[in-house]
């Protein structure tokens, strides 16, 4: 049975930004991942100015800027194309030290191998259970083989081996569904980052750095219901057939085999540890995509477990402060990213008529306040641990 101090499970952003790390602190960490390949074709992410201030801590943040394109401001349309609200990220960071960045994430994860060269990383490892001793966590991977650890970190998303672990709440299927797609040389269709909102749905599209569009369908549907559909671009193309100009060439210009589609899920949790074992990402705090913070928050658990590990010599004890430092901030991000998409895809026109009426007329420097609340640099320095 080989041996490591830490052991993570799952190598996306969260796995791979606590290896960065937990091995430039000098603890010696192994990364065990399900996939053949870390590849995942058709999607993007947004950067906010927290999650490049947690990757400064890893001398990342002038690399990351490199695979990014700034997002300096975004529109909120209605499904007429009617402006509703811009928003000036600018007003987010001072001096506009830091724009939010819109990247691929397969760009994100090769830039976080590249900084983890020196981490053993095993693709193509299912891990099957966890099991506890009085100083140590064993990983049972698929196939017999088995792995000691001090401390264990749960980075494999929703469905994560440690969930039932740590008995958290059960996932929660929030009614909707997503289709993403990123489109190459198509950035004249969609030169400025625009939300667009209606009947319940909504339609995300913006440029990346290198010419190419990403693009995301979120429609209300049953659990589900996707994986019975014969012709999924066929479905969007009636849905959005009426929205403004691109929506529907977006859609046209995009093959089936392009498109990733996923239901959404989010569980508020009850804990983030269990003795030697902790959570990060996805498999911690499931949220929806409504704040565009869930890699984000994912980075941060990592900086903010790092330094607590380097830190802190008992593990017990640094897990312990890793929790009491993030689960109040996760949990908040949760809520807030169900309650705006609550809002957002609401079928009742007059909830729609008031939330727009509102939005329009509530000042820029409001609408950046509360943003920062949760997406400023300074948000997630507050989340560190005091030296």
């Amino acid at each position: 049975m080989s041996e490591a101090e830490v052991v993570i499970v799952g190598a996306g952003i969260a796995g791979l930004t606590a290896a960065i790390a937990l091995d430039g602190a000098g603890i010696n960490v192994e990364v065990v991942e399900r996939a053949t390949a870390l590849t995942q074709a058709g999607t993007a992410l947004s950067l906010w100015p927290n999650a490049l201030a947690a990757l400064e801590h890893i001398g990342l943040r002038q690399e990351v800027g490199s695979i990014g394109l700034t997002e300096p401001e975004g529109v909120v349309r209605d499904s007429s194309g009617k402006v509703i609200i811009t928003v000036n990220q600018n007003l987010l960071s001072p001096g506009r030290r830091s724009q939010t960045l819109i990247v691929r994430r397969t760009d994100l994860q090769h830039l976080l191998l590249e900084a983890c060269s020196d981490v053993p990383i095993r693709l193509n490892t299912p891990a099957e259970r966890l099991r506890v001793e009085s100083d140590s966590v064993i990983v049972d991977l698929v196939g017999g083989e088995s792995l000691r650890a001090s401390v264990v970190l749960a980075c494999d998303g929703i469905r994560s081996i440690a969930r039932s672990f740590v008995n958290n709440p059960q996932l929660a299927y929030r009614g909707r569904t997503s289709w993403r797609a990123l489109l190459d040389n198509a950035s004249a269709l969609a030169p400025v980052a625009t939300l667009t909102v209606g009947g319940g749905n909504q339609f995300v599209a913006g440029p990346l750095r290198d010419g190419a569009v990403y693009w995301a369908a979120d429609v209300g549907l049953k659990e589900g219901a996707n994986e019975a559909m014969t012709d999924r671009k066929g479905f969007l193309t009636d849905v959005f057939a009426t929205w403004h100009h691109p929506i529907p060439e977006l859609i046209e210009q995009t093959d089936n085999d392009q498109l990733v589609i996923a239901d959404f899920y989010d569980s508020v949790p009850r804990k983030l540890t269990a003795g030697r074992v902790a959570l990060l990402g996805d498999a911690a705090h499931p949220m929806t995509p409504d704040l565009g913070q869930g890699a984000c928050q994912g980075i941060e658990d990592a900086i903010v477990l790092g330094a607590c590990m380097s830190s802190i010599h008992d593990p017990l004890t640094a897990l312990e402060k890793y929790e009491s430092l993030r689960l109040s901030r996760v949990r908040h991000m949760v809520r807030s990213s169900r309650q705006l998409g609550q809002l957002a895809t609401s079928k009742s026109a007059v909830v729609a008529d008031v939330r727009n009426f509102v939005s329009r007329h509530m000042p820029g420097s409001i609408n950046a306040k509360i943003t920062a609340g949760f997406a400023s640099e300074d948000a997630f320095r507050r989340t560190l641990p005091r030296s």
